[in-house]
This record gives structure tokens, C-alpha cells and sequence, in this order.
């Protein structure tokens, strides 16, 4: 089990995914010297910041010779440059606690989906998918709180909770049985 300080936060988690997502799926361009153009194909999903970040990231692993997002106003006006749209399509995070070991770690499952275009300077399309990936990691429940980010909510998964029927259940059977018990003694011995 990783310490505190070991365990990544869910918006570190959900960076590397995102990050690992466009590198396989630039790879398959070839565009080592070429200027990479980038937008959204639809509306801001809260966390498309993250995506960006990740995209003006490449110069620096070698990948495009820069990097740009699109405005209306820019026309590229060579066909040495590409353009990439980007559509978030889902972003989850589950914790799935083991049923059988109350004391265990918990499952945090960390997923991601997105919807990729890659069009050369002809207007081409290069690439489209839609990839997806997910990590899958074990924390102790009291690191819950210190991964989460309050103020993106994306970042906060549901909690693992004791259903409370399931709670009840335990308690008020032994309950039952002792008061069985007790009482089949004391009727028992009074006869």
C-alpha cells in the first residue's frame, strides 16, 4: 500500500490518462516537423483545460514543432501543420470496496474516454477514434478525502458506503438470537 505522499491525486491520474490517450493517438501521424493546430469539436465539458495542457505539452517530448489552439481568425498557410478536435466523452471515477474484507484497501477505478480528429493541411482526415483507457489502483479508504479536489468536480467519485439495511442487519440479528437464547434458558429452567 502507497503512503500518502505516494498516492496520486485523481486529477494526476486523470492527466496522465489523458496524456497517454493523445500520445498513442498522435503517434500514428507523422508530424515530428510539422506546427499542430488544436480545438474542441463541441462545448467545454468543465475539464478541457486539462486536455489543452496536456496537448501544449508535446513540443517538449518531441512531438510537433509547436503547438496552437485555433481561433476563428488564424488560417494556417501552409500544408505543414495538422489539426486536432477534441471531444470529451466520459470521465469517470468509481471506488469498489471489497464486500468480503471490511478492512481492506478500496479498488479506485479511473476512466476516461475521448473523441479524436486529426486532419492534415488538405482538410484530410488522418486520424478519428474515439480511445479510451482506465487505471485501476488500490488506496485505503481514509486517502479518499486527500485525492479528491473539492473545487473540480470531476475529481470526486461516489463514496463506498455501508448500505443501511445491510448495517442494521448484523447488529439486530445477534439481538435476536441472544434474546432467543436468553429466553428459551429461562423458560426452559422454569419448567
Amino acid at each position: 500500500m502507497l503512503s500518502e505522499s505516494q498516492v496520486r491525486t485523481n486529477l494526476e491520474v486523470i492527466q496522465a490518462l489523458f496524456s497517454k490517450i493523445l500520445l498513442a493517438t498522435l503517434a500514428e501521424i507523422d508530424g515530428d516537423s510539422a506546427r499542430l493546430y488544436f480545438q474542441p469539436a463541441k462545448t467545454d465539458a468543465g475539464y478541457n483545460w486539462i486536455i489543452e495542457d496536456e496537448i501544449k505539452k508535446l513540443p517538449s517530448i518531441g512531438r510537433f514543432a509547436a503547438v496552437y489552439r485555433l481561433s476563428k481568425e488564424q488560417n494556417p498557410d501552409s500544408t505543414s501543420w495538422f489539426l486536432l478536435q477534441y471531444n470529451p466523452v466520459d470521465l469517470a471515477i468509481l471506488y469498489q470496496k471489497d464486500k468480503r474484507d471490511s478492512k481492506s484497501p478500496i479498488n479506485r477505478l479511473v476512466s476516461c474516454s475521448l473523441s479524436l480528429t486529426v486532419y492534415d493541411g488538405d482538410g484530410k482526415v488522418v486520424v478519428s477514434k474515439v480511445a479510451n483507457d482506465s487505471i485501476s489502483d488500490n488506496i485505503n479508504v481514509d486517502q479518499i478525502e486527500s485525492v479528491e479536489n473539492k473545487h473540480y468536480a470531476f475529481t470526486v467519485g461516489p463514496h463506498p458506503r455501508k448500505k443501511f439495511l445491510k448495517s442494521l442487519i448484523e447488529p439486530v440479528l445477534i439481538s435476536v438470537i441472544t434474546g432467543g437464547i436468553v429466553y428459551s434458558f429461562y423458560t426452559f429452567r422454569s419448567k
